[in-house]
Order: C-alpha cells, then sequence, then structure tokens
C-alpha cells in the first residue's frame, strides 16, 4: 500500500476529509469537529464484531455527547437499504459517511484500514491519541480527553513508532480447469470448486470477470457463504459473441471476492485464477465425486445385499467386497481431506494462515547475489511462538540469510515470552501473538507471515537509509 502523508499513530494529526451525511445529506469534513473528541469509527452492517460493539457505542454516545464527544461513524456498506435499516433500527443519532463502495472506500483507503472494526480516538485538537479500544479502557480515555483543555499551540510531532505492514491471508483454495472449449453463441460450463483451509466463515462469496471479452455473457451464483474447512462447487455458465475466430484463444481472469472475521477484525480478499478459453467442443466437465456420495453408495450396496443378496454367494461376496471397499475409500478420503485442511491452522492463536508443513527454508537462488552483496549493516528481529509452525521457516530462512552477508544480523524473540517487546514492535495485536513476523530494527518495518519471504525481506532492507 501507499502510506499517507501524515503517520496514522498515536500524536500524528489526523488526515482530514471531506464527506456527505448519509441521512441528512449535508457536507461535513473531519476538521469541522474540532474542539469536540471524536471517535472515529469504520465498520459495516455485515461485520458481526461492529454489530456486537454497536451497544456500547450508543451507551458512550448517550453519556458523553453533551460533554462534548461525537462519533463519526464510516460506513464500509454497499446497500444504502441495509445501512438505514440498521440505523434506524439501533436508533443511531451520529453523522455516517457511506459511499457504497465497501472496501474500496476513500475514507477506508486514506487511514489505511485492512480491517474492521477500526476506530481511532482524536482529541479536541484532531490529534490521534488512541486506537482500537473498548470497553472501560474506551471510556476511561474519552473522559480523559473530555478533561483536557482547547489549547492553541501545534501538536506536538509525532511519535517514532514502528510502521506495521501486516498482510492478511487468503483462505480460500480455488480450484479452476486447465482449459474450457467455447463454441459460438452457445453456452459453456465451467465448474470451480472453492474449499475453506480455515477456521472462519468465508462470507459473501462473489464472483467477477474483470476483463471478460466484449460481447460475451456471464451467469454466476449468487452470493454465498462456506463453512470453516468446507467446500463447495459452482457452476459458472459462459455464451460467447456468435462470431469466433478459428484460431481463437482467449486468458481470463476470475475474480473471488470475500470477507471473513477473526474474533474483533474482519479482512476483505480478493483472490484471482485464470481461465483459458479455447475455440472447440467443451471440455467434459462434471462436478467431482463427494466422499459422503461415496459413503452412501456403500450403504447401499451393503444394505441390498442384506435384504435380497444372501442367498446368492458369489454375487454376495461381489457385493461385500464393492460396499466395504466404497465405504472406507469414501470415508477415508473425505476424512483425510478434512484433516488435512484442519492441521493447515494448528496455530489457532495467529490471524494469518499457515501451512501445514512449511517448506524448506532456502534462499530463492534468483535473490542470493542481491543478499551476499547488499552493503548495509541491518539487524532482525524474528518473533515466534512455539506453538507456531511456520515460525521454524522464517528463523530458518533469516539464519541463512545472515550467514551469507555477515553485516545482517539477527535475534530470536519468543512472543509469548516476551509480550511486552512483542507489543512494542506491533507483533501482539488485539491480544494475540501474530507470527511469525520480521522487524527490521533500523526502519521498523514489519513482516508477517512466510509467502515470497525472502524478496520480502530483500525489499525491507533496501528501505533502510
Amino acid at each position: 500500500y501507499t502510506p499517507p502523508k501524515v503517520p496514522l499513530i498515536p500524536g500524528s494529526p489526523a488526515p482530514d476529509f471531506t464527506f456527505r451525511e448519509f441521512r441528512s445529506g449535508e457536507n461535513l469534513s473531519l476538521a469541522s469537529f474540532r474542539g469536540k473528541v471524536v471517535l472515529l469509527d469504520f465498520w459495516a452492517t455485515w461485520c458481526p464484531p461492529c454489530m456486537a460493539s454497536l451497544p456500547g457505542l450508543l451507551e458512550l454516545y448517550e453519556e458523553f455527547h453533551a460533554q462534548g464527544f461525537e462519533i463519526l461513524g464510516v460506513s464500509l456498506d454497499e446497500s444504502a437499504e441495509d445501512l438505514r435499516r440498521v440505523i434506524e433500527s439501533y436508533g443511531i443519532t451520529w453523522p455516517i459517511a457511506f459511499e457504497g463502495k465497501r472496501w474500496d472506500n476513500s475514507i477506508a483507503n486514506l487511514w489505511r484500514v485492512y480491517q474492521i472494526p477500526t476506530a481511532y480516538l482524536l482529541d479536541k485538537e484532531g490529534v490521534i491519541r488512541f486506537r482500537d479500544l473498548e470497553g472501560d479502557s474506551l471510556r476511561k480515555a474519552i473522559l480523559e480527553l473530555l478533561s483536557e483543555p482547547v489549547v492553541s499551540e501545534a501538536p506536538p510531532p509525532a511519535a517514532d513508532l514502528p510502521e506495521v505492514a501486516f498482510r492478511p491471508e487468503p483462505i480460500l483454495e480455488l480450484r479452476v480447469p486447465e482449459e474450457v472449449g467455447v463454441q459460438e453463441g452457445k453456452v459453456a460450463t465451467v465448474f470451480v470448486r472453492l474449499l475453506n483451509t480455515s477456521p472462519y466463515l468465508a462470507e459473501e462469496v462473489r464472483f467477477s470477470f474483470p476483463d471478460l471479452p466484449q460481447g460475451w455473457e456471464v451467469e454466476v451464483p449468487a452470493p454465498f457463504n462456506i463453512p470453516a474447512f468446507g467446500e463447495r462447487e459452482v457452476q459458472i455458465r459462459i455464451r460467447p459473441e456468435s462470431s469466433l475466430e478459428k484460431s481463437f484463444s482467449a486468458s481470463v481472469r476470475l475474480s473471488v471476492d470475500y470477507h471473513y472475521c477473526i474474533n474483533d477484525a474482519c479482512f476483505q480478499m480478493s483472490q484471482e485464477e485464470k481461465l483459458a478459453f479455447v475455440l472447440g467442443a467443451s471440455s467434459a466437465q462434471s462436478p467431482s465425486l463427494p466422499w459422503w456420495i461415496l459413503a452412501l453408495v456403500a450403504a447401499g450396496v451393503l444394505l441390498s445385499w442384506l435384504l435380497f443378496g444372501r442367498t446368492l454367494t458369489v454375487l454376495s461376496l461381489v457385493l461385500v467386497g464393492l460396499g466395504v471397499a466404497a465405504l472406507v475409500f469414501g470415508i477415508f478420503w473425505g476424512q483425510a481431506r478434512q484433516a488435512q485442511r484442519i492441521a493447515s491452522v494448528l496455530c489457532t492463536s495467529c490471524v494469518g494462515i499457515e501451512e501445514a508443513k512449511a517448506p524448506v527454508a532456502e534462499i530463492p537462488q534468483a535473490l542470493l547475489s542481491e543478499f551476499q552483496d547488499f552493503p548495509k549493516r541491518a539487524h532482525l528481529l524474528v518473533f515466534y511462538t512455539p506453538w507456531c509452525k511456520s515460525c521454524p521457516y522464517a528463523k530458518d530462512l533469516v539464519a541463512q540469510i545472515a550467514r551469507v552477508n555477515p553485516r545482517i544480523s539477527y535475534d530470536f524473540i519468543d512472543a509469548d515470552e516476551k509480550r511486552t517487546e512483542a507489543e512494542t514492535y506491533g507483533v501482539i495485536r488485539s491480544g494475540r501473538a501474530v507470527v511469525p513476523a520480521i522487524v527490521v530494527r533500523e526502519t521498523g518495518k514489519i513482516l508477517f507471515g512466510t509467502e515470497d519471504l525472502g524478496r520480502r525481506i530483500l525489499a525491507a532492507l533496501k528501505e533502510i537509509p
């Protein structure tokens, strides 16, 4: 992402913005609330943690609004009707900014909002003082800021705190056919299988084709949810234009958008896969057979033998053999796949999603010379926990980098044992350790997860002044 000009850390002036109030249509700005204590709340009606926090916010607003406390809600909803219904049912009276663009909301982009609920508490001078407080902590902070006098001096300079570069991980595995045959003016059916590899609900899964050829028609399923460790196969119907060249072929992006929530945070994700279309008869595609259908077939075979096959010795043996084999295979196949997905997220306290078996740590050959020739001194802090399954990969990779370049040093830090240090660097978030996390001490840059880690470490090192 591109950081805003003003850092979003306590002690920094809050970036100003203008918006059209959802109900009145009045044009307002954040600066127009100067002189009041403002809670800037990013939320949405489809976000369960956001909705759970509403009663507490209503109590705080009723208690402190007359004393100079204001809430400014920035809604990441897409449906104005859903937002209006919630506002009316809860009796919300504070100003609401709404654009109907979900995660493309301009205010959310300005404030680098990657999860909701996210809330900033601003003092009377428009300076960021706290972030993501809840319950008694939020109430005490509001009282503290309300008691402060309004001063005309410029706010103090922002504290030199580390910037967190957090990257939520996708939780869906997409399986698409390698090639799809199409014929002029005829409907081609594409089967897409989605597997949820996490213990979280994937909500409002949507399909789109950003670069579908002009004149093509596509029918995608309505938004749906995929439960934890669940899977779903969908049919997408595509009708190409009536005239195609004999040598026609096209590669089209299939985009899958959804969001998922982890306790007090919701993440919006977008994943893409390429679909290759060629002129010709459609490839034989059919939905894959779920494991439980094999189990049902096996049960039916066994039941038939019990009822009708006892006198047919040879046939009975064949039926029994087929039934038992299908039953065992079906159950084993389903349980093995389920267990594999569950095992991939044994790290229950992580925000990110990890692989069950991390690959062997090795510096990519294309990056080796760049690590060896890196001219500056750098110190990497590698935060890990004993229960983290992918932390050994991060630790091994950093150790290898230090071996090829003596100017790069490192420390391994147990985030469970040294929680204060982990909190200082932003590794503890909402009471949970997000590991593995690698901090470049010279810049405060934090890298989470193991995806493309070597390249990300090199890019972070190059940011050292």
